[in-house]
């Protein structure tokens, strides 16, 4: 099913194979768009979960735990304020029930709750930065049915922070797509939806800059779906829709130059999706259209060439996305629809290693679009559907470890990016934002 459907979306932007992906899940597949836009405030908007209780049939009573003289209204079960989430700031946690006079009974290491557990009485702390913690608690009074109980889980990053809601004004973004770094610091964003490159000093926002509109002429992108920063300062943009790669010397749009025109042949591109440099100035293309990756030595098309075909056998690729270079110039691949990240050592295909098959386990992806390597050669994958950012120390899989997912909410990760301090950038496309973690 889903390789049919990424099938169908290689004539697209990644704009577009996203929304689609995200149209044909069930509903409760689907995550719902949160936009946290401060570093204080929750990186979900979810409300707190509650766990099921069993029922009899509704032709009979219900076996309930009642305080006090027998009734069939139950208390209101318990919320929490803030709700669950992933905070940069130590919490207060509130918990209340709209049942007037109902006592409420909580624990903090997620056990279930009874009347005889901790009574509350006031605020609950989580501090320290690391600190996770989960909360649950449920409501009781005389003469009422007790709640179910209801769950919320913490956790304290002091490095966690997001900026961006849906929208085309400032601080806000229409499916990010990429997200790059130059040398001073400062943040590229590929605003896809809104066909615009966005610029911030820092992830409060600070000095927000844009540059591009919608259409196919200069200074204009068709879905902008990747940007890369060349020693020099310069930005290389993939415009997806427009079937090209675009460099610019600065965000006025300063000496606009453009490659590429639709199609399969040499000087052609069809959906590219990302672009990344090497230490040499080389540009290398994901072609995702046409399921290759191409390396040129300059926006003139210079030393053309290209590697793979569409497949999922060696030295092929299956509509992939992302592109990363490490220290040594290997190059690794986000085979999306294949499910597998892929590294080779050059562009003839030498050393090919793969891991993954689909799956949401260890070495397992689900759609990988995003890839990038560390100084000391540790592999991030933006594990796209499984909603989750993936850290692993070699391609064997080694210490794999889940640096965003259940507790640090993502809603379609699309692509990374590292900076020397230790953080991994995100652009967490369904939430229409980027987010910024510590690599741990």
């Amino acid at each position: 099913m889903f390789q049919r459907k990424s099938r169908v979306l290689v004539a697209g932007s990644a704009f577009l194979a996203i929304l689609w992906f995200a149209s044909c899940q069930s509903p409760d597949q689907t995550t719902s768009n949160a936009a946290a836009t401060s570093s204080t405030t929750p990186s979900t908007t979810a409300a707190s979960t509650q766990s099921s209780s069993t029922t009899t049939p509704s032709s009979a009573p219900r076996q309930l735990t009642v305080s006090g003289d027998t009734s069939s209204e139950p208390v209101a079960a318990p919320t929490f304020s803030p709700p669950t989430g992933t905070y940069s700031a130590d919490q207060s946690v509130a918990i209340s029930s709209t049942t007037p006079g109902a006592a409420i009974h909580y624990t903090t290491d997620g056990s279930q709750p009874t009347s005889s557990s901790s009574l509350y009485s006031g605020p609950i702390s989580v501090t320290g930065n690391g600190t996770s913690a989960t909360l649950r608690a449920m409501a009781t009074k005389a003469g009422l049915v007790d709640s179910k109980p209801a769950t919320a889980t913490y956790l304290i990053d002091y490095e966690w922070r997001t900026i961006g809601a849906v929208g085309n004004s400032v601080n806000q973004f229409q499916y990010p797509a990429g997200v790059a770094l130059d040398s001073a610091g400062r943040i590229y964003v590929a605003d896809q939806g809104n066909s615009r490159i966005v610029r911030i000093d820092d992830m409060a926002g600070s000095k927000w800059t844009t540059f591009g509109s919608s259409g196919g002429g200069g200074n204009q992108f068709r879905y902008p779906g990747g940007v890369a920063i060349d020693s020099k300062g310069r930005i290389y943009i993939a415009d997806s829709g427009n079937a090209r790669i675009v460099r610019v010397n600065d965000m006025n749009g300063s000496q606009w130059t453009a490659f590429g025109s639709p199609g399969a042949g040499v000087g052609q591109l069809t959906n590219p999706t990302a672009v990344e440099l090497d230490a040499q100035g080389r540009i290398y293309v994901v072609d995702q259209g046409n399921s290759r990756i191409v390396r040129i030595e300059d926006m003139a098309g210079t030393g053309w060439t290209a590697f793979g075909k569409r497949g999922s056998s060696i030295n092929q690729l299956k509509d992939p996305v992302g592109i990363a270079l490490d220290a040594t110039g290997r190059i690794y691949v986000a085979d999306y629809a294949n499910s597998r990240v892929v590294t080779i050592n050059d562009m003839t295909g030498s050393g090919w290693t793969e891991l993954g098959d689909l799956g949401d386990g260890k070495s397992q992806f689900r759609y990988p679009a995003g890839v990038a390597v560390d100084s000391v050669g540790r592999v991030f994958t933006a594990d796209m559907i499984n909603n989750r950012i993936i850290r692993m120390d070699d391609m064997k899989g080694s210490n794999w470890t889940t640096l965003a997912g259940p507790i640090r909410q993502l809603n379609h990760p699309w692509a990374l990016e590292l900076d020397a301090l230790g953080h991994v950038y995100a652009a967490d496309m369904l939430n229409n934002r980027i987010v910024r973690l510590a690599v741990q």
